[in-house]
C-alpha cells in the first residue's frame, strides 16, 4: 500500500516499555517530531510491517501510526526488540531475541541503503557493536593517554596468583552474562584457579571515593556522583541497584573531553560511561556503554531526555 511520507520523523528501535526509548519520543512528540518504532514484537503490542526495495520510505511501525518519512534519524536504543518469551523453553526465548535482532539490524540496514530517502543513525550498528567490547574499550581509552586499572585477560591461575599478589584486584565480566564472578567481584585465592575454565579479565581494584557515571551526547555532556564510603563492593550496582547515591555534578576538570573523546575514538555520538575518582581525585576510566542507562539518575529526564532528544534531531545536520 503506498503511504504519504512526511518530511522528517526519527525512528527508534526498542523493545516494548523501554523507558529510555519512551521518555524521549514523549519529548520529540511534544515537540511537534514525529516518531515511530521499530520493534520486531509480538503482534498484539502492534502490527510491523517491512517490504524491501520499495519505493517509499519503509515502514516498521509499531506504536508510532501507519505512515513513512522522506527523512529518518534513526535511534538504535536496542537491537533486541523483542523479548517474548514463546514458551517455558529458554531456546524460546533465545529465538524471539536473536530473530528480532536479525530483523532490526537488517531494515536499519536497509533503510541506510534506501536510496529515496535520507537516513542518520545514532549510532551506526556496526560501530556501535564493537564499541560494546570493553577491551576495545580499554585499548582506545590507553592510546588517547587515558588512565584506566592495570588489566589482565588470563586463563592461567599462576598468572592471575601474580596479579593478585601485587596488590587488590577485581574479576570482570565482559558479555553480560553470569561470568567467573557477576558483575564485578574481588578476587581472592579462592576465584584464582577459577580462571582455567575460561579467560578472565583481571583489573587492578582503584582506591576510590567516588563513582562518576557520565551521559555523553555529541559534545555535550551531563556527570553524576556517587560518594563511596569504606570497605564497600567495588560495583556500586551490588550496594545500591537503584542508584539512589548519585546527584548532579559538574564534570571534574577535563574529564568531559576525556569522554568525548572516547566516544568519537569508538566510532560513536554518544554513550554511558563509568569512572571512579581516586583519593588524589584522579579520574579512572572504567567502560563506556553504547546505550547504557541513565534515565534512573537525578533530573535525567529533566535535563538528560531533552539533550538526548535533541542530539537525535541535530543528528540529521
Amino acid at each position: 500500500m503506498k503511504r504519504a511520507a512526511l518530511s522528517y520523523g526519527v525512528l527508534i528501535a526498542a523493545p516494548v516499555g523501554e523507558p529510555h526509548a519512551d521518555a524521549v519520543a514523549e519529548w520529540l512528540t511534544k515537540k511537534g517530531v514525529r516518531v515511530a518504532y521499530l520493534c520486531a514484537g509480538n503482534f498484539m503490542h502492534g502490527s510491523m510491517s517491512f517490504t524491501p526495495a520499495c519505493d517509499y520510505g519503509p515502514l516498521p511501525h509499531e506504536r508510532g501510526g501507519d505512515w513513512g518519512f522522506d527523512e529518518y534519524t534513526i535511534w538504535v536504543r536496542r537491537l533486541v526488540t523483542n523479548r517474548e518469551n514463546l514458551g517455558s523453553a529458554p531456546n524460546l526465548r533465545d529465538l524471539c531475541r536473536s530473530e528480532s535482532a536479525s530483523i532490526t539490524a537488517g531494515i536499519i540496514a536497509a533503510l541506510m541503503r534506501n536510496p529515496k530517502i535520507r537516513v542518520s543513525c545514532v549510532d551506526k550498528i556496526d560501530c556501535a557493536y564493537l564499541a560494546e567490547h570493553k577491551l576495545l574499550q580499554l585499548e582506545v581509552a590507553g592510546r588517547l593517554g587515558i588512565s584506566f586499572p592495570q588489566s589482565l585477560v588470563t586463563n592461567d591461575p599462576d598468572e592471575a596468583r601474580g596479579f593478585l599478589d601485587e596488590g587488590p584486584a577485581v574479576a570482570k565480566g565482559l558479555s553480560g552474562n553470569i561470568a567467573i564472578s557477576p558483575i564485578v567481584s574481588r578476587l581472592d585465592a579462592d576465584l584464582v584457579d577459577a580462571v582455567r575454565a575460561i579467560p578472565v579479565l583481571l583489573q587492578r581494584e582503584v582506591d576510590a571515593v567516588a563513582d562518576i557515571r557520565l551521559l555523553v551526547c555529541g559534545a555535550d555532556v551531563i556527570a553524576w556522583r556517587r560518594d563511596r564510603s569504606t570497605d564497600v563492593h567495588p560495583d556500586w550496582r551490588r550496594e545500591d541497584p537503584d542508584g539512589k547515591g548519585f546527584f548532579q555534578v559538574d564534570p571534574p576538570a577535563g574529564l568531559a573531553q576525556s569522554a568525548i573523546n572516547v566516544v568519537s575514538a569508538l566510532g560513536l555520538s554518544t554513550a554511558v560511561q563509568d569512572w571512579v575518582l581516586d583519593r588524589s581525585g584522579q579520574p579512572w576510566f572504567l567502560e563506556s556503554n553504547p546505550q547504557g542507562a541513565w534515565l534512573f539518575l537525578p533530573n535525567a529526564r529533566r535535563v538528560a531526555v531533552p539533550m538526548f532528544a535533541n542530539h537525535l534531531i541535530y543528528a540529521r545536520e
